[in-house]
């Protein structure tokens, strides 16, 4: 089991001459501007929406210089003037076509001298970037330690907190996450077999960090439907107080993603347990996504993640 991974996209703009006057009024007409993507994947336009790109003026005025579902390592677009200030790229959800700027606002940069580097920071984030050691999670399965007594199943479950909070950079036992700006919100997954052809990502849940960025209360979807809890989103409330999963029973007769078998081993084998002489590395990864809130209310079972890890 491997730590959270972090991908985000990057994209190095190419406009006109006149981009980046940052008191010049607006000037009406259109200038060519080459996007070229670092880690932009494309969309799935019917699921997923489409790319949406905006050229901000001195006056603060974004205009659409148009939509793209990110096709390849570049994009041409026009902006409807020739002196824009800086760029914009958000995220349309399917259906959105009233003209302005959807709070999915992803990327964001000014102009200096005709390029721009866009980030997520301002865009996805506030001022500042992501959080560079957000803490620890921990294998162990709360769901069902009142009924088979502790431990039981203890390597089917991740949870993100830190056991020993002195071990964490921040001393706190909870994950410590940048706050997100409104349109976004973080989702856990367990990723078998990452980074290759047949990985499959399983979520256990969207969630906030707290107003001092802690990530102190359960997620979305509880214990998870393959806890072994009935009511799994609102079981074990004074017991569980961080993101997480379980992964150890089938009561509800679902189909497990990829044909996976419950209880889930997401540790591997360690030297130290026997036979001692065999050692069999994790083929689960722990990663975390940063989702547009629109995704709320996917089919657990079913959702991939919007952006990579």
């Amino acid at each position: 089991m491997t730590g959270i991974a972090k991908m985000w996209p990057l994209l190095l703009l190419s406009a006109g001459a006149g981009c980046g006057n940052g008191t010049a009024a607006p000037q009406v007409g259109e200038t060519d501007v080459r996007l070229d993507f670092i880690g932009l994947r494309p969309l799935d336009a019917a699921r997923e929406g489409t790319y949406e790109a905006w050229a901000v003026g001195s006056d603060g005025v974004a205009l659409s210089a148009g939509r793209f579902v990110a096709a390849g390592g570049a994009v041409a677009v026009r902006s409807p003037i020739q002196n824009p200030v800086s760029f914009r790229i958000t995220v349309e959800p399917p259906g959105d076509d009233d003209g302005q700027p959807s709070i999915y606002d992803l990327l964001g940069g000014a102009f200096e001298n005709g390029r721009a580097t866009l980030t997520i920071v301002r865009s996805v984030t506030g001022v500042d970037d992501l959080e560079a050691d957000p803490g620890h999670h921990a294998l162990f399965t709360p769901s069902n330690n009142p009924d088979l007594s502790f431990p039981s199943f203890e390597d089917a479950g991740i949870w993100v907190l830190a056991p020993i909070r002195s071990a964490t950079k921040h001393n706190s036992h909870f994950l410590r996450l940048t706050p997100l700006r409104a349109g976004w919100i973080y989702e856990g997954w367990i990723v078998h077999d990452y980074g290759t052809a047949g990985e499959c990502w399983i979520s256990y849940g969207k969630f906030l960090p707290d107003g001092f960025r802690e990530v102190n209360t359960r997620d979305d979807t509880g214990l998870g439907i393959f806890s072994g809890q009935f009511d799994y989103v609102n079981a074990m409330p004074l017991d569980v107080d961080m993101p997480g999963d379980d992964w150890v029973a089938n009561i509800h007769g679902m189909a497990v993603p990829c044909g996976l078998t419950l209880p889930f081993d997401l540790n591997g084998k360690r030297a130290d347990e026997p036979p001692v002489f065999e050692v069999i590395p994790s083929r689960w990864t722990h990663a975390i996504t940063i989702e547009p809130t629109f995704d709320r209310g996917e089919d657990p079972l079913t959702e991939r993640p919007f952006r990579g890890a």
